[in-house]
Parts: structure tokens; C-alpha cells; sequence
């Protein structure tokens, strides 16, 4: 049968089974080489390592279920085969032979990564451990990570030149699961719901091209925390003390300095109600890393800018982000972007500005609230990085690529939010009225 990928060898109750991806659909995505295709995981299989009957690799039925103890191994591997191929063909999985795509551009262009396993960064490589048998038995060039999230793309064509704006999703393996099983951190440093975001903007005419990436982290307030009760949304309890707490947190926040440069917070947690303690214990922990007592370690000097979202967004959302953007604007200026050219050509793509840090924000569950705010703050970047190409684009067109990305940012945080929640709970689009658009996301150096 057609390989397009290996997701590696799992192992069962009744076999293991070498599984594999029949079927990929191409998804373009803008690059340092221009757009490309990468593909969306749609069909897989699963190869017995030994001979079977016809039924045991089918879902379970009713009969097979009352057969008593000799069935159920088979029933359970069944059952299980059953869910996984369910998962990996729901359309969130992507692979990319030959090209890094656990990688930001920046990344890929200072350190050359590939496309293989062995280059891919460990935290958005989903099947790691089902690719270790075969790669710890010999060549692993071959084997490609597979990297849950979303990738999405649309392209603006006028007047002679050709501008591609695409949303690259990340979603990270390290503390992953879904809303109410998994919060907080663990005792790795990982957090739950975490996601990197990247969004490329490739500008291209016929004698030259440019590409720009902006990299924003979400995830989990980094503090061990829940929410338990017969309530439809409990109000969230920290569950260990200061002591306990402060090695973990700066154990992630020294991984996210160490992989992005600079680094700052943005909490969107509400300042009064349910969240407040949640809000105030990270400000709290985050004092308390500034003024080493942390277990050790030195002064860790990270700032948090604290945004009551729900409450500077009541009157009016378009003013509330505006007034966000601005009040980042120093950081977005510092940590900038990366771009790099030229891109085509065959060429090795020149990095000629780098982002020197990321911004890191949460809120509740890091879906709407914080959907809509890094979807400003990127729509705001997006200027500069049209403005970097050094490509003269018409305002037609940068309005069109605006557009684009508030298109594409929605669909992103529908996408995460079903794969966090199981629902798409977001508004279409980032949340921002549309008849304020104009006046407001549109705007030149909002």
C-alpha cells in the first residue's frame, strides 16, 4: 500500500501494529522556500506484526463484546485501534517529509533542521515514542514527526506581486489533554494547552521575495492549579504551596527563555470573581522569581503585564485591544520578528532580522480571551512585516492580507478550541466586530 508517512509501532493488548499514513491532503504554507504543501494526516493503517483473522482488526461489536475473557483482548485492541485511527484522521495531524515543520523559520534558517525526525523539536513531535523502536533500529532519516495543531494559508495576488499569509498552530505534547484533566503545569515544566503560533508572511515578485515570521506562545497559567465541583465551571483553586511551586515555574520559564530569548507574560485572567486568586497567585509567584526566592537560581526577571480583558473590553472591545496593543507595543518592539531572504532561487535564505524574544499569554483556559488578543497584537506585526519585505504593496492589498490573517486566526482558535475542549466555541473571525474593522484592526500601526 502507498506510504505517505510512518507514525511508528504501537503496541496492543492482542499485537503490535506498525502504523502508517495512506492518504495525506496538501495544505499550503509559506516559507523560507516560497509556498509549499505540507500534508494533512486524512486516512492510516494498521499492519499487524503477526498473521490475523479478518474480524480482529475491525471495531468491536456486540457479539465480540459477550464472548467472555477469550475475546477481550482482541475486543480492547480493536476498541483502541478504533479511537486512534478516529484521532489521527480527524484532520489536526500534519506531516512535512524534508521539511521542519516542528520548527519556527527562525529555527530552521540559523540552525539548518530538517525535515527528519532526529532535527524536530521534541516538544510538538506526537509520535516520539511509537518512532523510537525503528529509528533505534537503524536510519531514522526517513521517519517523519507528526505535529498536532493547524496550518492555514491564504494568498493575495495584485500587480504583479503575489503576498501569502499563512497560521501555523503547535500544539505541545509535554502536558497535553483536555480542558478540566489537564491544567496548570506538571512537574516537568509543561504546561497544558500550550501552543506555539507563528505566522508567516511571504511577499514575492518576479525578481525578488521575502519571508517574516512572528512567534507567540499560549498555554496554562504556569502554577499547579484545578477545577473541581458540580458546577459548570468551578472556580479555579491553586493546589500547592509557594515552596512546592516555584522550582516548576521557573523550570518553564527557563525552558521558554532558553528556546526564545527574551520573554514576557501576559496574564488576561479577570482581576475581581472566581479568577482573582488564580490572577493574583501567579503576579505573586512571578514577585517572587524577581527577588530570588525561588529555591535558587539568581534573580529570573521576567515582567507580566496583567490585562483584566473581560473588564477593559466591556464598553469596548476594538478601544480594551487597542489599548493593549499599545500598552505591548515596547515589548512587541523589542522581541520584533524574524525575516529572511532571499527565499527562492535555490539560494540558502539570509536572516536579516531576528525575533529576540516571545510573549507568553494566558487566560482561563487560553482560548477566547486569548485568541482575540494575540490575533491584535499579530494583525499589528503583520504591518511591519509586509513593510520589511521592502516590497511597495498597495493598500488594497495589505487591507485584503488584514483580512486574511483575522479570517485565519478565527479558524485557528476554533481549531484548538475543539481539540482542548471538544467544541469550537469562538465567534467566526478573532472576536472583533466587523463593522469596526476598519477603524480599527485595518488601521495602520494599531
Amino acid at each position: 500500500c502507498a506510504v505517505a508517512a510512518v507514525v511508528g509501532v504501537l503496541s496492543y493488548p492482542d499485537d503490535r501494529s506498525l502504523v502508517i499514513v495512506t492518504s495525506a491532503t496538501p495544505r499550503r504554507l509559506a516559507g523560507e522556500g516560497g509556498v509549499r504543501d505540507v500534508g494533512v494526516v486524512v486516512r492510516t493503517a494498521f499492519l499487524p506484526f503477526k498473521p490475523n483473522t479478518p474480524d480482529q482488526w475491525q471495531p468491536p461489536t456486540e457479539r465480540q463484546a459477550s464472548d467472555g475473557k477469550e475475546a477481550a483482548p482482541a475486543v480492547i485492541g480493536a476498541k483502541l485501534r478504533a479511537q486512534l485511527k478516529e484521532m489521527l484522521e480527524a484532520g489536526d495531524f500534519f506531516v512535512a517529509p524534508g521539511f521542519g515543520l516542528t520548527h519556527t523559520l527562525a529555527r530552521r534558517c540559523a540552525g539548518g533542521r530538517g525535515g527528519g525526525w532526529a532535527d524536530a523539536d521534541d516538544r510538538f513531535v506526537w509520535n516520539a515514542a511509537a518512532l523510537s523502536p525503528l529509528a533505534d533500529a537503524g536510519d531514522g532519516a526517513w521517519l517523519s514527526p507528526l505535529v498536532h495543531g493547524s496550518v492555514l494559508t491564504e494568498t493575495i495576488e495584485t500587480r504583479g506581486v503575489r503576498l501569502s499569509v499563512s497560521l501555523v498552530a503547535r500544539r505541545s505534547v509535554e502536558h497535553a489533554g483536555t480542558r478540566f484533566k489537564t491544567r496548570g503545569v506538571n512537574d516537568d515544566g509543561g504546561a497544558a494547552n500550550f501552543v506555539e503560533i507563528e505566522q508567516l508572511v511571504h511577499v514575492q515578485t518576479a525578481h525578488a521575495s521575502a519571508c517574516s515570521s512572528f512567534v507567540q506562545v499560549r498555554g496554562s497559567a504556569p502554577l499547579f492549579w484545578e477545577q473541581r465541583g458540580k458546577s459548570v465551571n468551578p472556580k479555579p483553586r491553586t493546589t500547592r504551596s509557594e515552596e512546592l511551586t516555584l522550582p516548576t515555574l521557573r523550570r518553564h520559564l527557563d525552558g521558554l527563555r532558553a528556546r526564545y530569548g527574551g520573554l514576557a507574560l501576559l496574564s488576561l485572567l479577570e482581576q475581581r470573581g472566581d479568577e482573582a486568586e488564580l490572577a493574583a497567585a501567579l503576579v505573586r509567584h512571578i514577585d517572587l522569581l524577581r527577588a530570588d526566592d525561588g529555591g535558587g537560581g539568581g534573580p529570573l526577571d521576567v515582567p507580566i503585564v496583567s490585562f483584566d480583558f473581560h473588564a477593559q473590553c466591556k464598553a469596548s472591545r476594538n478601544d480594551g485591544l487597542r489599548h493593549l496593543v499599545r500598552a505591548l507595543e515596547p515589548t512587541l518592539g523589542a522581541h520584533a520578528f524574524t525575516s529572511a531572504s532571499p527565499c527562492d532561487g535555490g539560494a540558502a535564505p539570509v536572516v536579516r532580522r531576528k525575533q529576540g524574544g516571545v510573549l507568553r499569554t494566558n487566560c482561563l483556559d487560553c482560548l477566547n480571551r486569548t485568541n482575540m488578543a494575540q490575533a491584535a497584537l499579530a494583525l499589528h506585526a503583520a504591518t511591519a512585516q509586509i513593510a520589511d519585505s521592502g516590497v511597495i504593496v498597495d493598500g488594497t492589498a495589505a487591507s485584503e492580507a488584514q483580512s486574511a490573517l483575522r479570517r485565519l486566526w478565527g479558524e485557528t482558535g476554533d481549531a484548538l478550541s475543539l481539540q482542548y475542549t471538544g467544541t469550537a466555541n469562538l465567534s467566526r473571525g478573532t472576536g472583533i466586530a466587523e463593522g469596526d474593522a476598519k477603524k480599527s484592526l485595518m488601521e495602520k500601526g494599531f
